[in-house]
């Protein structure tokens, strides 16, 4: 740490001007370093069984259902480029460009290609629109209403959001509740954590915490 910040003259003069020097980083490193190690034993030394964890999965059961789309899509926008929203004559023809896209894939032609020449979603278009897996909540309402009704393979007709008009193509739908064994790592993670914390707060209940007030009142937030 200490060759790293001399490394880096600008960055050692802001911490000199906090008044943070050697002593106190050594101090923050021992803390830390004393945390880790503290975790590493914590998760060493924790005993856990699978009744413990079947009895959390069967009562956060709904947590582990897979519901799930996986989907392109094409958009033609209706906002200009600071999300402001354009002119009706400008609307309409973004609507005719949709439509003659649509008509395009509708046809048969490759989606992929399709977003690539015409979407104006600079986040998915070079992708060839792809937005991967994605579950409810994650879009638009429109848009996720559309995305989770189509079967895998359709697509849809121009769905309208506040960006503008889209044409979305499903590949692959997940609906299904996963079972104990897909899930019993990811069980195991989330109650080491959940102990490891419960863990922390009895360490902190019984620690004695002294406030120096005189230099709480110097503190500016």
């Amino acid at each position: 740490l200490k060759k790293n910040i001399d490394a880096d003259e600008e960055y050692k003069k802001k911490l000199e001007g906090l008044g943070i020097d050697d002593t106190y980083l050594r101090s923050q490193q021992e803390q830390d370093l004393t945390i880790q190690k503290y975790k590493e034993n914590f998760d060493k030394n924790l005993k856990m069984s699978d009744e413990e964890m079947k009895k959390y999965y069967e009562e956060h059961k709904a947590d582990y259902y897979k519901d799930e789309v996986k989907a392109s899509h094409i958009l033609i926008s209706t906002v200009d480029d600071n999300g402001k929203e354009l002119s009706e004559a400008k609307k309409k023809e973004a609507k005719k460009k949709a439509e003659e896209v649509l008509k395009k894939a509708k046809s048969g032609e490759e989606f992929s290609e399709l977003a690539k020449e015409y979407s104006d979603d600079p986040g998915s278009a070079a992708n060839g629109g792809d937005l991967g897996y994605f579950t409810k909540g994650q879009m638009v309402q429109p848009f996720e209403e559309a995305a989770f009704s189509l079967k895998s393979g359709e697509i849809s007709g121009l769905v309208e959001s506040e960006y503008g008009y889209h044409i979305i193509k499903v590949y692959d739908k997940i609906d299904k509740q996963l079972t104990f064994d897909e899930v019993k790592d990811e069980i195991k993670k989330t109650l080491t954590e959940d102990k490891y914390m419960e863990s922390i707060e009895a360490i902190t209940k019984k620690a004695k915490v002294e406030k120096n007030e005189s230099v709480i009142k110097k503190v500016k937030f």
